[in-house]
């Protein structure tokens, strides 16, 4: 097992159970106790986690990248303004791709009924922009990744390659300006890398929280990003 696999088993774990130990991580890895107390080191450096004595537990803080359950109910007000700023950057006749994630339903909440193309990956916003009238909606197909409400996989990134589009609105669980954008789960990198090769315009949300953060699976790099927004409005590349 390779050993951001180990990674994401891990933090699989502490989103379902909140702690971890050391010898039970060994045991069902197959590896040594050293090895798993070199996961934790790093994983914790990245600010997914705190080592405690034989083990690790959730990070209790407004900081905290988990669990992800939790993560998608906190910080709406950020979202919201958030939301605020992307949705000025959309214009009447649009193509633009909605990524998933809580941040990218509070955009789709405030879009207007307007002529406008619509691709998107997130079951919540197909739900919210399937109510508008006026805009074409175009849902990838897949399999929907595991605790997301996001559809994944390669019919998902086939049918995406059919398109090119104006702009996509990216999520993102890590920022930084060095490392880029990153997730702490593999399954939607793939395709969220097919989102921004297909796009003209890359247009960032996320939230103060998730910035100078390094995630396990990178995606794309900080200056493939045109509009980066926080709830501090666009913060110049």
């Amino acid at each position: 097992m390779l050993a951001t696999e180990r990674h994401e088993f891990i933090i699989q774990k502490l989103e379902a159970d909140r702690t971890v130990r050391v010898k039970d991580l060994a045991a069902e890895l197959s590896v040594t106790e050293k090895t798993i107390r070199e996961d934790l080191a790093l994983l914790e450096e990245r600010g997914l986690l705190v080592r405690i004595h034989g083990g690790a537990r959730l990070l209790e803080s407004e900081q905290a990248l988990l669990p992800i359950g939790l993560r998608k109910q906190s910080h709406l007000d950020r979202k919201r303004t958030i939301a605020e700023h992307a949705v000025k950057h959309i214009e009447e006749n649009d193509t633009i791709i909605l990524d998933g994630g809580s941040t990218l339903l509070e955009l789709a909440r405030l879009i207007p009924d307007i002529p406008l193309t619509v691709i998107t990956n997130d079951l919540h916003i197909m739900q919210e922009i399937a109510l508008r009238q006026h805009v074409h909606l175009y849902v990838l197909g897949g399999s929907r990744a595991a605790g997301t409400s996001s559809l994944v996989g390669e019919d998902a990134e086939q049918k995406l390659k059919q398109f090119l589009v104006r702009k996509a609105f990216i999520g993102a669980t890590c920022v930084h300006r060095q490392y880029g954008l990153s997730l702490i789960t593999h399954a939607e990198v793939t395709l969220k890398k097919t989102m921004i090769e297909r796009a003209e315009q890359v247009i960032l949300l996320a939230d103060s929280t998730k910035w100078n953060k390094i995630g396990l699976f990178p995606f794309a790099r900080f200056d493939e990003v045109h509009i980066p927004i926080t709830e501090a409005g666009i913060q110049k590349s």
